[in-house]
């Protein structure tokens, strides 16, 4: 009998560890990696359209151990350093004097959090809206797109919204100005 009950334990404890690795072998297939959706290098350079006819680029000019990214300009909000890692589902941002969660791309549909970038994104909310955007701009058709919406501190200026395609980055922002909405659109990559 007593042997019946070490066996019985036995193979309770040996289908509570199967159960348990199949939950945690999951929650990793699930994570999304930053690095998919920012997976810039230096000299990576980014063109840009936007409705008023204005290109500009943004590129990657320097780079700071294997995580760290100095952008030119990064959609919309001119010059930032970007963080990201090929072992975090997180974007860092420095702006503002300060290191800011800028993008967690295995957030919940909905999920928000503060962000304080420039003087027209200042003390802003970040929402992240939608996981599956197709994105159809000049340099082509994008799909798996994610989309964040950014809060505005200024009634006429700043970064309203960012579209993120695997394989690529940013892809197209919408911001405002004094004239009304701006959309930025790649154009060459």
């Amino acid at each position: 009998m007593k042997c019946r009950g070490n066996l019985q334990f036995f193979y309770k404890t040996i289908i509570k560890t199967l159960f348990w690795v199949l939950i945690i072998s999951f929650i990793v297939v699930a994570t999304i990696d930053a690095s998919i959706y920012m997976p810039n290098e230096i000299d990576d350079e980014y063109t840009y359209k936007d409705s008023f006819g204005t290109v500009s680029t943004s590129e990657v000019v320097f780079t700071c151990g294997r995580k760290w990214r100095k952008w030119t300009q990064f959609a919309g909000f001119g010059p930032v350093w970007v963080w990201t890692n090929d072992k975090s589902e997180r974007v860092y941002i420095f702006a503002n004097g300060r290191l800011q969660l800028f993008v967690n791309f295995n957030a919940q549909q909905g999920s928000s959090w503060n962000i304080n970038v420039g003087s027209c994104n200042k003390n802003v909310k970040i929402v992240l809206v939608a996981f599956d955007e197709i994105v159809i701009v000049p340099a082509g058709t994008f799909y798996g797109c994610i989309l964040i919406d950014v809060g505005l501190s200024c009634n006429d200026a700043g970064v309203s919204s960012i579209w993120f395609a695997p394989n690529v980055g940013v892809v197209k922002w919408k911001s405002l100005n004094i004239a009304g909405p701006i959309t930025s659109e790649l154009t060459l990559q």
